[in-house]
């Protein structure tokens, strides 16, 4: 309903009177993780990790946080427990492989690894999610395969036609000229990461 500020209470009460109620610290993350507090989303999955250690979705969403605040190697850390406690997790194996082909830090990038793991994400949900063909797309530029990564990349945009994002419109550019995409460094304005 975008009572964010009453949920944010809500939870506070919860963790409060149940504090090993590991949905509650998930779900006030998840609203931290909307408003842009990614220190205090973070520290609530790292307690949900605590309290349910074997659930992937916690890893997951960790790193999505580590990620907006460009600490690519605890995001790629977490995405890779994430992936071994659900290899069948499409979303995790999607955000790994972006890291993997888009990271701005060299020793993160390894576009071989990120071809299988967007082609595994995009087989997992049968070729409907137009955000892992954008990462196959940019796995694909960052192998060199330019002409694979812009042949995905339109199929990509087409099924975003209405949703078209400007940083969508800038990928075939790029992969026309022959250059991968790459995330922002820390310290520069950050670029959106890429729709679940």
């Amino acid at each position: 309903m975008g009572k964010n500020d009453q949920a944010l209470a809500d939870y506070h009460q919860t963790i409060m009177l149940a504090p090993y109620d590991a949905d509650a610290y998930y779900n006030r993350a998840l609203i931290y993780s909307k408003a842009g507090d990614y220190s205090r989303a973070i520290a609530d999955l790292s307690e949900y990790i605590q309290l349910t250690p074997r659930d992937g979705a916690g890893y997951a969403a960790r790193a999505k946080a580590f990620i907006a605040q460009r600490d690519y190697q605890r995001a790629q850390a977490d995405l890779r427990e994430a992936e071994g406690l659900a290899p069948q997790d499409s979303r995790a194996l999607n955000s790994l492989a972006w890291l993997r082909a888009t990271s701005p830090e060299d020793s993160l990038r390894d576009g071989n690894t990120a071809v299988s793991e967007a082609r595994r994400a995009c087989e997992l949900t049968e070729w409907k999610n137009k955000y892992f063909i954008d990462t196959l797309a940019a796995a694909y530029a960052e192998v060199g395969d330019f002409d694979q990564a812009i042949s995905y990349e339109e199929k990509a945009i087409r099924g975003l036609s209405g949703e078209l994002r400007k940083e969508d419109e800038a990928h075939p550019a790029l992969y026309r000229e022959h250059k991968p995409y790459r995330e922002m460094p820390a310290g520069k304005a950050p670029s959106p990461t890429p729709a679940p």
